[in-house]
């Protein structure tokens, strides 16, 4: 079978091995459950002809098509099909399958080879297909990009967000292929919530083509078509819920129940599997150690971000990015700037030099995007009001090799789209975030749209780079920053004008040679009394503060902690020697700066006086300096907190 599914149609003969294939791949999908006594054969077994022949006709050169797995429960029989192409044998997934420390887990992830994308929560796989098929744009590469998805699944709104989104724009090298077996966890599919799947798709634009999914010709012929649509092509499969089971077909009960070992046994027999020379299909020889088996196809490392595994339908960990910089945008002390305005200056100044775009939900002047829309609007992808969408597109591109920058509010940017940017933390997808609005800072929108939470959510995620810049010098620099580094990274901005930082001696601080470096802190002000320990919004009153108490003689440090994740832990030790620390922040006071600068206090044995200013409730509509009076964080409160504080013994 040529590669691509250039061929008019599939050949007897090729059939005829698929099929031969296909019931290999079935005996070791029920080998894979019933041994590991968990998963989920029932859409398995009715997903696996898509997938062998995905895997089987796929393009490999020049540029490899990309196979995403949307509905990643049906691993074993993404495995069995992949063990059928070559990747690995039926024998190590058989024995390895869902064992702890092995990479053949319960959902598709991408230690295994020939698997592109961790799937997850259901309902994100489109959206980053979306992402990789428009990156051809911007990259040059040539390729197809297929999604199976579950007819479940269609069920979920972010579906409809990228439906839309495709047609819109025209993304031809996108295939859906929809499992619609009419089953789903608890029951039929069209009992526990209709849908006319098919409908919806050619609603928004999208090319409509059936096949049976268990016909290879069939199948074939539909891949084929969609090579040549001019718009995104859905293939609606018809299948088997258990397919080649005659016990289990049709029975949603298997969604996620495995056969017992005699029916399983009993069924390998009546597919005959024991007429397979050279395999060793008997139950009773199943390995149940759990012991790795050594694979010649890749080594398995046990942080999958370092798995030096290699697949050519498979993407890999970016690399620090080699960019152009450019000069830094030096901000003068006096200058009131907002963070957000440096930021997306500092963007459209990198977008002349960088193949960079950036994400938009229809916020493009409140977030600064119109500064990049002026210079280049080429390079602005307008996704409309679909948060949920964009994140995981905004995964998508930046797997496939886009510097992509998705600005939003602080609310929507983390805040609603949380496990969005949580998988795009498991994929290594090096997202640059700008989150605007965050805090009180917000004002008068009100609690709904005050992001009061961002640095704990951030901290629930391994991967992602945290900045929470001072001002609109340090903003600029760390947006340069982050355009070049190889994971997530994130900005974290509020919305007003903030005067420009200076130093002791009255000189611009985050300006002339500063240059920015994440994880270290800077000491915006000495003091041997005390260390006010802040970031973001309220640096500026924190200086303000610090010049009152001065003029009474009282000696107070400002430390400032732009990188509240990577915290750094000799300013700290320092500031904790003069005995009395405060943090003061513009966030929930239970999981900001308090929480991880009271970590690290414990952790090394620091004691010393140790007080927080946060947020303690639910903000309101009014003015900035309003809400921080009103929750004790304005300067005549902080300077009564460090007085209390310098009380403390």
């Amino acid at each position: 079978m040529q590669r691509g599914f250039i061929q008019s149609k599939l050949a007897d003969v090729e059939r005829d091995e698929l099929e031969r294939q296909a019931r290999a791949a079935r005996c070791a999908v029920l080998r894979m459950t019933t041994g590991a006594g968990s998963g989920h054969p029932g859409g398995a077994l009715s997903s696996l002809d898509i997938f062998l022949l995905l895997f089987m006709g796929a393009a490999l050169t020049p540029s490899p098509d990309r196979i995403l797995i949307s509905h990643g429960h049906t691993s074993a029989g993404v495995y069995a099909a992949l063990a059928q192409a070559g990747y690995f044998t039926v024998e190590e997934v058989c024995a390895q399958f869902r064992r702890c420390g092995t990479p053949f887990e319960g959902h598709v992830t991408s230690a295994v080879p020939g698997v592109a994308w961790c799937s997850g929560n259901l309902g994100q796989g489109l959206s980053v297909g979306c992402g990789m098929a428009l990156a051809c744009r911007y990259t040059g590469q040539h390729y197809h990009v297929y999604v199976v998805l579950g007819d479940g699944e269609q069920q979920k709104g972010q579906l409809a967000e990228a439906q839309r989104f495709a047609a819109h724009y025209r993304l031809a090298n996108l295939t859906a292929i929809i499992d619609c077996n009419g089953q789903q966890a608890t029951g039929p599919t069209q009992a526990i919530m209709g849908q006319d799947i098919g409908g919806e798709y050619a609603l928004h634009g999208w090319q409509v083509l059936e096949a049976d999914g268990h016909n290879f010709a069939a199948l074939y012929a539909a891949l084929q078509q969609s090579r040549h649509s001019t718009q995104p092509t859905v293939i609606l499969a018809r299948t088997v819920m258990g397919k080649g089971v005659a016990g289990i077909e049709g029975d949603f009960a298997y969604h996620g129940q495995v056969l017992t070992l005699e029916a399983c046994q009993a069924a390998l027999e009546e597919m005959g599997a024991g007429t397979h020379e050279g395999n060793n299909w008997h139950v009773s020889n199943w390995s149940k150690s759990g012991d790795r088996h050594g694979c010649p196809h890749f080594r398995y490392a046990e942080d999958t971000r370092a798995s030096p595994h290699f697949s050519t339908n498979c993407l890999h960990a970016n690399p620090a990015l080699l960019i152009d910089s450019g000069s830094p945008r030096s901000y003068a002390v006096g200058e009131w700037v907002a963070n957000r305005t440096a930021a997306g200056q500092a963007l459209a100044e990198l977008a002349a030099s960088n193949p960079l775009v950036a994400l938009d939900c229809d916020l493009g002047p409140s977030v600064r995007l119109d500064m990049l829309a002026t210079v280049a609007p080429e390079k602005i992808i307008q996704c409309g009001i679909q948060e949920h969408h964009a994140a995981s597109l905004a995964g998508g591109l930046a797997a496939s090799g886009v510097i992509t920058f998705f600005a939003d509010f602080g609310v929507f940017a983390i805040g609603e789209t949380y496990n969005q940017q949580r998988m795009n933390d498991i994929n290594q997808a090096p997202v640059k975030l700008i989150c605007t609005h965050c805090g009180l800072d917000v004002g008068a929108d009100g609690k709904t749209h005050q992001c009061i939470d961002y640095i704990g959510l951030f901290a629930n995620l391994f991967g992602w780079q945290l900045i929470v810049p001072a001002d609109a010098n340090q903003t600029d620099r760390a947006v340069r920053y982050m355009a070049g580094t190889a994971g997530p990274a994130a900005l974290a901005v509020g919305r007003s004008k903030l005067p420009v930082i200076s130093g002791a001696t009255g000189e611009a601080f985050f300006s002339g040679d500063y240059r920015f470096e994440y994880g270290r802190a800077d000491w915006l002000r000495e003091g041997t009394d005390g260390v006010i320990i802040t970031c973001g919004t309220l640096v500026s009153r924190a200086l303000e503060a610090t010049a009152r108490l001065h003029a009474e003689g009282v000696a107070i440090g400002v430390l400032n902690i732009s990188c509240p994740l990577a915290l750094d832990r000799q300013a700290l030790r320092q500031a904790a020697a003069t005995g009395h620390l405060l943090t003061y922040e513009d966030h929930h006071v239970r999981t900001g700066l308090e929480a991880l600068v009271g970590a690290v206090l414990a952790e090394d044995g620091l004691c010393c006086a140790f007080r927080r200013l946060g947020i303690t409730q639910y903000g309101a509509s009014g003015a900035p300096e309003e809400l921080y009076r009103r929750q004790g964080l304005d300067v005549e409160s902080l300077i009564g907190q460090v007085h209390l504080l310098l009380e403390d013994v």
